[in-house]
């Protein structure tokens, strides 16, 4: 948007898009965290305007930190979370409690445990773990399946010398992250059938992963269709039909989910379904930091993934 000489000083609608959508998206987290006893605090700063709303207005635009600091320019958020454009905002009650928890040291590694023991409790799993983004759990999920909890095997990444190395994708479950698999050690092998991916498998094959997005993706651009409410193809395995393969060949299934959310059910819903592993990307609809994401599933491969993982 370029501001002109005539140009009104504010840009507020009657209903923001963050007054209509946030309303559901903040009851359903708040929700989710006070039925499993924590405590989420409102303050007035969370109202739409304080709620980023000097960076609606086009003085906000051109005169901020961005600007001041490196000459780069913001823009309105009307789209939605996505990381290369930005995110999303983290509430007021989360940067409190960022600062709050800046005035204190702990030790990492029982932090990390302690926080990964309360994510799993909200998602139903067997065990969590918070990484550094979504693409981190992406590599991390994949080192787990590739290596377990053998030492020599975690030692060796990314030198992959035995034969189970094999990341089996359907071309739909394609993306652009997908070299997060390799970054791991895997091979990336391509099949474009239901019926190829099953022929491939053998004793090879180390993981399945699978995108949740391909169940509203088109042909033509998975996972960020065209049109986003159209039906997959029926030649997409969606994730559900990719889990129960996985059971039935004895593969892990990591089922990428990054930027479902909300609904909140989602949090659970690919756990209930058997998934090994799944990832969800902190910094979209968790309106958590950018700099973090969280790999929920199956105990042993979550402890793998802890071994694999710097504090």
């Amino acid at each position: 948007m370029t501001p002109t000489d005539t140009a009104p000083k504010t840009i507020r609608p009657l209903v923001t898009r963050r007054e209509f959508l946030g309303a559901g998206a903040t009851v359903g987290l708040a929700g989710a965290l006070t039925t499993t006893g924590c405590t989420v605090r409102t303050t007035e700063a969370a109202t739409p305007l304080a709620y980023g709303g000097h960076a609606n207005t086009i003085s906000g635009l051109e005169d901020n930190i961005y600007t001041r600091l490196l000459g780069v320019r913001p823009h309105i958020g009307a789209h939605e979370h996505i990381t290369t454009m930005g995110g999303s905002r983290m509430p007021p009650e989360i940067l409190e409690a960022m600062v709050e928890a800046n005035e204190y040291f702990v030790d990492m590694h029982e932090l990390n445990e302690a926080a990964g023991a309360r994510v799993a409790e909200l998602m139903g799993a067997e065990a969590a773990i918070v990484t550094a983004g979504g693409f981190a759990s992406l590599v991390l999920g994949s080192a787990a399946c590739l290596t377990g909890l053998d030492l020599d095997r975690i030692r060796a990444l990314p030198d992959v010398t035995w034969p189970k190395k094999n990341c089996l994708i359907q071309e739909a479950h394609r993306f652009s992250y997908d070299h997060a698999y390799r970054a791991a050690g895997m091979s990336n092998v391509y099949v474009e059938s239901r019926e190829q991916l099953r022929a491939r498998i053998d004793e090879t094959v180390a993981m399945l992963p699978a995108l949740s997005a391909a169940e509203r993706s088109s042909p033509i651009a998975p996972p960020r269709p065209i049109d986003r409410s159209s039906p997959p193809p029926d030649t997409v395995i969606l994730p559900e039909e990719m889990i129960g393969i996985g059971k039935e060949f004895g593969v892990p299934v990591m089922i990428d989910m990054a930027s479902d959310l909300p609904p909140w059910s989602n949090l659970r819903r690919f756990v209930d379904l058997g998934a090994d592993l799944v990832v969800i990307s902190g910094g979209k609809g968790l309106l958590a930091p950018q700099s973090t994401g969280i790999l929920a599933g199956r105990r042993d491969l979550i402890e793998a993934a802890r071994l694999h993982n710097a504090p």
